[in-house]
């Protein structure tokens, strides 16, 4: 106390300094022969500016359960005391904590009354007598947290708080409900902690809750002893209606864990859910713990599995004292299948405790069954991750498991006609893939899997029971040869995606819009009229355009105007492939990418014919500017590729940077001369690439259909090299296999005859050349 006067003292009176301090923390035990000197330094740094706000702990000499009554009483006289010399000092708490002490209810009221601007008040072994009522009324009070422990009231009545957030209380002897709640409208965040004396019976929630109106975080710990909370129906769903977060904590290790699972069907807005088992060693089961506890005992029934027709928005799940036993892989498997939300469990090993560590060291076969190590953890997630069993999952779970299965298969598993209406309720993102309807060999025309799309649409919107929001909506649907038809499927897929963003069920969308037939069976006056359904679509469906965020476009022939007008409308898009989608004569990327800031994203695929985008000054540099990710496919493989790096440097933000060459003997006929325009790229000049420009924040870069013995191959992946400080990798890819090709028997260049490096040496010739000269560890992928 003496170190603690003087050090006080020297920080308070330091002269010559126009510095305060914000919080000033103390703690100390309040004996009379110290009080009046770290009072006076206290209050005198106050009156003069110097201290802001205080905090103070009044602790006791002994320990709380060394304190007896006659303790208590000198202890609370001391600190009305204190209080009364001084009460400037008073006034400025901002945190109280107070130990073992006993105080009149008149001295109780002045205190409270006394501190003016106490935020967190917090009382350890304090009470106004023995099995007494404390009453609070303190309209005016800024309290904001409360905590109790080891107090001997009998009720605490919080008649008016009206800042009060947090009540915290561990350990009561009442046998009701340690509390009762009046005005407290800010009380959110509720914690109980307590081991069930002998006496006590235990609790219903509706009495333990009964007066608070928003609870959104609550905690329940038994402290290894018994559920003191007793089962009574549904008659606790109302409190839980706004809960948020719950926690329910020492469970015994003898408990089963799936009873706790009837507080999640309660709480339909539950983000947040914990449990921590109660596994102490040092805790032994004996007659003289039976005679201070009541037996240990759960009153409610086991519940073997959930309500298939609740689906829970949880996203975080804590399980504390975990250990990789059978039991508790298969509690927080129930729950996983349950949370389609779900975003990560956190497994904690059991609290350390040295009295458990003295009964370890003397009981050396007792292990702790927490995984140690990372193959231990892998263990751990594997069997979290399996799904066996699958014939006698119940229906609610198979919903869930089917959110992350193609709908191809969901048909097969012929479940659309009984389940289907519990399905939409259960997932957050959805994927619908007109394709996936159509089988290998199937006879389904591209007509009747629009159809069905547009009926499993109307189901998955029209769910009455819908109780989440479909954060991502993907859909891949086609333009049908029939333009008249064609039309109306357009329509009702506007109207419905319209009116599911418009209320509120939908957040986002991505669309890949493609055609019934490939590409070389389209003429130039079909990729016109395809471009005009998709600007009647979007221009009908405005709430989609605002929330799209992925765009994929192909076979479509576009007016300038029109083709800006439609980018301008989609001012939330971050994804935009353009394939085989052109404007009538060529357009500027500046025209394409006005008004989308949020693209990062570019992909443009030629399809092996001209290149349909038209070289700029330094308006480009603009419109690229945001890019991080940047792919020329598509580019005919008579083309030189040296010019894609006029791109590349007008993009300073690109991480990633890919070309795909397009080698295809199967569209070098007739027919195609017919289709399509002569195949040209004499606007983009290589020559005008600034050789002083690098590319200082690529990383990577992929090169699809590779050919070594390309020289324009071997020149652009050397440039790209050269000119990148950050490359980390190079990907190198074959071409992609085509039937039709293989029956053609003269390819520009052979693409029948793979000339990709198939084995170390050829792999090796080839990052030899591409490396010659660069000392830089830059990784030659072949794929």
């Amino acid at each position: 106390m003496v170190a603690l006067m003087k050090e006080t003292r020297v920080c308070l009176a330091a002269p010559g300094t126009d510095k305060y301090v914000t919080t000033l923390s103390l703690r100390f035990c309040p004996s009379a022969k110290y009080l009046s000197h770290i009072g006076g330094f206290v209050c005198k740094a106050i009156e003069n500016g110097k201290v802001k706000a205080v905090e103070l702990a009044l602790p006791t000499e002994k320990k709380s359960l060394d304190c007896d009554a006659a303790d208590k009483l000198q202890h609370a006289h001391n600190i009305v005391s204190f209080s009364h010399a001084y009460p400037s000092l008073f006034g400025c708490f901002t945190r109280l904590f107070l130990h073992n002490a006993r105080f009149s209810e008149l001295e109780m009221h002045y205190l409270l009354g006394c501190c003016k601007e106490p935020q967190h008040l917090m009382l350890t072994n304090c009470d106004t007598g023995e099995r007494s009522v404390l009453k609070l009324d303190v309209p005016n009070s800024k309290l904001s947290s409360l905590k109790f422990k080891l107090c001997r009231f009998e009720m605490i009545e919080l008649l008016c708080l009206p800042k009060l957030s947090q009540l915290y209380c561990e350990c009561w002897i009442s046998v009701n409900a340690p509390f009762s709640f009046g005005t407290v409208p800010c009380l959110e965040d509720l914690c109980f902690a307590s081991s069930a004396g002998w006496y006590q019976c235990g609790l219903k929630l509706s009495e333990l809750l009964h007066g608070t109106t928003s609870i959104q975080s609550l905690t329940l710990d038994f402290q290894g002893e018994k559920i003191w909370i007793l089962p009574e129906g549904k008659k606790f769903y109302t409190f839980f209606n706004k809960l948020n977060k719950l926690f329910i904590h020492g469970i015994s290790i003898e408990f089963n864990l799936l009873w706790t699972i009837i507080f999640l069907e309660a709480a339909p807005s539950l983000e947040t859910f914990g449990v921590k088992v109660w596994d102490h060693l040092c805790d032994v089961d004996n007659e003289t713990t039976r005679k201070a506890f009541s037996k240990r005992k759960n009153p409610w029934q086991r519940k073997d599995k959930m309500d298939g027709s609740r689906h829970l928005k949880l996203k975080s799940l804590e399980f504390g004292g975990f250990m990789t036993t059978n039991k508790r892989i298969e509690f927080i498997k129930t729950i996983v299948a349950h949370a389609p939300n779900l975003e990560s469990i956190v497994l904690e090993n059991k609290d350390s405790c040295k009295s458990c560590d003295d009964v370890k060291d003397r009981t050396c076969s007792i292990k702790n069954m927490f995984p140690k190590n990372k193959g231990e953890e892998d263990t751990v997630r594997k069997r979290l991750r399996d799904q066996d069993r699958f014939n006698q999952l119940p229906d609610d779970i198979l919903m869930s498991i089917l959110e992350r299965v193609d709908m191809r298969t969901v048909l097969q598993t012929s479940v659309l006609s009984t389940r289907w209406k519990q399905l939409p309720v259960l997932l957050s993102h959805f994927n619908l893939d007109v394709d996936e309807f159509i089988t290998p060999n199937s006879s389904m025309s591209s007509n009747e899997a629009m159809a069905i799309l547009i009926k499993l649409m109307s189901s998955l919107f029209g769910s009455a029971q819908r109780e989440s929001t479909i954060r991502r909506l993907s859909l891949n649907f086609c333009l049908l040869t029939d333009l008249v038809t064609s039309l109306k499927y357009l329509f009702n897929i506007s109207e419905l995606v319209c009116n599911a963003v418009d209320s509120g069920k939908v957040k986002s969308v991505e669309l890949a819009i493609t055609t019934e037939k490939r590409v070389v069976d389209y003429t130039t006056g079909d990729m016109v009229l395809h471009a005009k359904s998709l600007l009647e679509f979007f221009g009908v469906s405005r709430s989609l355009s605002c929330c799209l965020t992925k765009l994929f476009l192909s076979t479509a022939r576009f007016s300038e105007p029109d083709l800006h007008q439609l980018m301008i409308s989609c001012d939330q898009l971050q994804h935009l492939v353009c394939a085989k989608s052109r404007v009538q004569s060529g357009f500027k990327l500046t025209d394409l990418l006005c008004g989308t800031a949020n693209v990062h994203d570019l992909v443009l695929d030629f399809q092996g014919e001209e290149i349909w985008i038209t070289p700029e000054g330094n308006e480009l540099h603009t419109a690229l500017k945001r890019i991080t990710k940047l792919f020329l496919c598509g580019i005919y493989v008579k083309f030189d590729l040296l010019w894609t790096l006029l791109l590349l440097q007008a993009a300073p933000s690109v991480k990633i940077f890919g070309v795909k060459v397009w080698n295809h003997a199967c569209d070098e006929g007739t027919q195609r001369s017919e289709l399509f325009s002569e195949r040209r790229n004499d606007l983009w000049d290589a020559a005008q690439l600034d050789d002083s420009i690098h590319y200082l924040q690529l990383e990577k870069l992929e090169f699809g259909g590779f050919n070594p013995i390309i020289k324009e191959h071997l020149d652009l992946i050397r440039a790209v090299i050269e000119h990148a400080p950050k490359l980390r990798s190079v990907i190198l890819e074959d071409i992609e296999p085509c039937e039709d090709c293989e029956a053609v028997d003269c390819p520009i260049y052979p693409s029948t005859t793979s000339m990709f490096p198939q084995n170390k040496d050829e792999k090796s010739r080839v990052v030899k050349q591409l490396k010659a000269g660069i000392s830089r560890p830059v990784e030659i992928i072949f794929q």
